[in-house]
């Protein structure tokens, strides 16, 4: 293979407001926004809150904060932290390029190296746009099938992709950013058996602070193989499991040249999540929610539901039936349920008890849910996730039959959220956290992200307070 590895390593380390599209710097206070807003929302789950007491307890340097802590913390901590919290409720953007979510690795990576070093605003939209355009280019060129077989593509493609952000915010040279991607190629991993339970959230943790850690050690001169993308036991040989060495080059060469030529942040741009579960339902959510908003059709009534999504669309979704609230957002029948008993789906429907109450659980498994190749297929650098078009199809009782069709979700980059919906977002997450946070003052903060002369006197907003309500007591 070409020298893949000196090419992203020599393209990151030149990329800066001045080298980008001009919509680039609202793409990035846009993501940090929403990124916040799962950080926040996420505190008060499982995942999150052990982590954040494993932390506590551990000490070290204070180098960094975790959302809502009066203290900080080593920056890889804060990294591992903040990303865990981020994806703790599947609620965070994701990428077509990327089959997976960018910005819950990438943004905590970047945060925490940048108040660690005391970096200005411009150092971390550099580190943010870098991480996300490499991850998406390596998402490119492994494809689906790196996410059919089992990988948990913001894992594998995420630790390169901080590492590669951490090390643009530390102004690492091209040769230390080469040494850092190698570093972070052998840390990289995460299987997607691992969905519906709390090591999912852990993988996003993991990447981030494996990728600081990866910048980190580049910095102090620590070495690694120059050629770790492209060597034949490299990054692409294997995780590219099937694909011959030849269809694996090719690959490689036609998504790595597109970096600085096509962005990944501008087309397919980030798809925001209206809810907080697998993206994978969430057009089929979308027209569940139509159907029951028009016909308010009575669940008891309800004899059958059957969802068609484009081919892969299905296989994110790894619990047919769910029996707690993580598997629940990895199932389209729990969802397809909820959604038709309570009209709404948000934070409240992913508890436990929710996902328990014996309506649900019995109207659950009157849905099932098929691959249909004729809503269309999915190709070179598309999810199908964005492919084609889903298909909700309700059958009553009485034998109407209510059907809709959504080829585009509420949130994506097609049908975006404004900044307001964003900032409700975000103001849902502190309410349902629990934390003595200003929704108010951080999403104007983070508006002025960009333009900050230091991350680390910025990143007090996200001190708040520490006191909190106990898991499960939430309001609303």
């Amino acid at each position: 293979m070409e020298a893949w590895t000196e090419r992203v390593a020599e393209w990151a380390t030149a990329v800066g407001p001045e080298t980008m599209p001009a919509g680039l710097p609202e793409v990035f206070r846009r993501a940090v926004l929403d990124t916040l807003a799962c950080m926040i929302a996420g505190t008060q789950e499982a995942p999150g809150r052990i982590l954040r007491e494993w932390v506590r307890e551990e000490g070290g340097a204070p180098e960094a904060r975790v959302v809502g802590e009066v203290t900080r913390v080593p920056a890889p901590a804060a990294a591992w932290v903040n990303g865990t919290l981020g994806h703790a409720l599947d609620y965070d953007d994701v990428n077509g390029a990327v089959h997976g979510h960018p910005s819950t690795v990438v943004v905590p990576a970047v945060l925490a190296v940048a108040e660690r070093a005391d970096r200005d605003g411009a150092s971390a939209l550099a580190g943010y746009v870098a991480g996300v355009e490499v991850m998406a280019a390596l998402g490119r060129a492994l494809g689906h099938p790196h996410y059919e077989r089992g990988w948990h593509a913001t894992a594998t493609l995420g630790t390169v992709g901080a590492a590669v952000a951490a090390g643009r915010v530390l102004g690492l040279t091209a040769e230390a950013m080469r040494r850092a991607i190698g570093i972070a190629v052998s840390q990289a991993g995460g299987v997607r058996r691992n969905f519906g339970t709390m090591t999912k959230p852990l993988h996003a943790g993991l990447a981030a602070k494996n990728g600081v850690v990866a910048a980190l050690l580049a910095a102090r001169g620590y070495e690694a193989a120059a050629d770790a993308l492209e060597a034949p036991a490299g990054f692409f040989a294997v995780f590219a499991g099937d694909m011959a060495p030849a269809e694996a080059e090719a690959a490689a060469r036609r998504a790595l040249a597109d970096l600085g030529q096509s962005w990944a942040l501008v087309d397919p741009g980030l798809d925001v999540k209206r809810y907080p579960c697998c993206y994978a339902t969430h057009r089929a959510l979308d027209a569940m929610l139509e159907i029951v908003a028009e016909a308010r059709p009575d669940p008891e009534a309800v004899r059958a539901v059957r969802v068609r999504v484009p081919p892969g669309g299905l296989v994110p979704l790894i619990y047919r039936y769910a029996a707690t609230g993580l598997e629940g957002k990895f199932s389209m029948a729990y969802v397809m349920a909820a959604a038709l008993v309570d009209g709404q789906v948000g934070l409240a429907t992913f508890t436990d008890a929710a996902v328990a109450r014996e309506t649900v659980q019995r109207l659950q498994r009157r849905v099932t849910a098929e691959e249909d190749p004729t809503l269309g297929q999915h190709g070179y650098g598309q999810s199908p996730t964005r492919a084609g078009a889903v298909v909700v199809d309700v059958t009553l009782a009485d034998g109407r039959r209510l059907e809709r069709a959504v080829t585009a979700a509420r949130g994506s980059a097609l049908r975006p959220l404004s900044w307001e919906e964003l900032a409700a977002k975000l103001e849902d997450a502190v309410r349902w956290s629990g934390l003595a946070l200003d929704a108010a003052a951080l999403a104007e903060a983070v508006r002025g992200l960009d333009q900050a002369p230091s991350v680390r006197r910025w990143a007090e907003v996200l001190a708040g307070g520490a006191a909190a309500r106990p898991v499960g007591e939430r309001r609303g």
